[in-house]
């Protein structure tokens, strides 16, 4: 169910009744300009922060394998110890129109991702849900709780940079095995071949733009093929009343 918002939410960030629909029969929306300050210097505040340096290829020699492959730097839950990401994860250009979906004031967040994919690597992440104990977690009858994501674009992705795409209206059920990881076995299934993978829509940005979808959605990236680095910051949402895994630490936001 979605509610309305307090009259006092600053109305610049209100989605309109149709947007609300469009989100729940297709499971994304936008992009959307994120209007927090600072966008364009989280590079160089979560590279020194984690590793002490200030450019991808630096951080690349620094960090461990598990956080810095041969095509990506991928840093988990930097609004843990970074300040910076969650001013931006918190603002009310995100936090607003996250909480009309939700129908509800507040909000909680509790996973946040950096990713760089470098340029012209091979990067690929296949056809997943983010659902399950590691993405919101369980109730307790064990069924997944829905929640929303956040992709927030720091300077641009398109289909050549390797930007996430994604089957509408995939999300209203969880698929494969979603119980053993993100991937959910979907692919070794044969699900996929029940889905209409050619209507598949690409979530483009430009730089500080942002999309929403339901972490459910069906969705892939493909390799950076351009000649620059593709970076984004990723965060998911949910109600506070679906804030029940013990081993996730939540962190609260009101809507202004």
């Amino acid at each position: 169910m979605t509610l309305p918002l307090s009259p006092s939410a600053d109305h610049r960030y209100i989605l309109t009744t149709a947007e609300v629909e469009r989100f729940h029969e297709r499971g994304h929306l936008g992009p959307f300009d994120c209007d927090a300050p600072g966008i364009e210097e989280l590079p160089a505040r979560v590279l020194a922060t984690r590793f002490g340096s200030f450019s991808p290829a630096e951080a690349r020699d620094k960090a461990g394998l598990s956080t810095v492959g041969e095509s990506a730097i991928n840093i988990g839950d930097p609004h843990r110890d970074i300040g910076a990401v969650r001013a931006v994860i918190e603002h009310p250009s995100i936090v607003n129109r996250v909480a009309r979906l939700l129908g509800t004031d507040e909000v909680r967040y509790f996973q946040s991702r950096y990713r760089v994919k470098l340029p012209d690597l091979e990067d690929r992440v296949e056809w997943h849900q983010d659902v399950g104990p590691k993405n919101g977690g369980c109730y307790p009858d064990g069924r997944p709780i829905p929640t929303l994501t956040i992709w927030l674009s720091i300077d641009g992705a398109g289909r050549q940079d390797g930007c996430v795409q994604a089957i509408p209206g995939t999300h209203h059920q969880p698929l494969g095995n979603w119980r053993a990881g993100y991937s959910a076995g979907i692919e070794a299934a044969g699900q996929l071949q029940s889905l209409e993978l050619d209507t598949a829509v690409a979530l483009e940005t430009a730089p500080r733009q942002f999309h929403i979808f339901h972490s459910w959605l069906v969705h892939i990236s493909g390799p950076n093929l351009s000649d620059q680095a593709r970076t984004g910051l990723v965060a998911r949402f949910c109600r506070p009343v679906d804030a029940l895994e013990p081993t996730i630490q939540y962190n609260a936001c009101r809507v202004v």
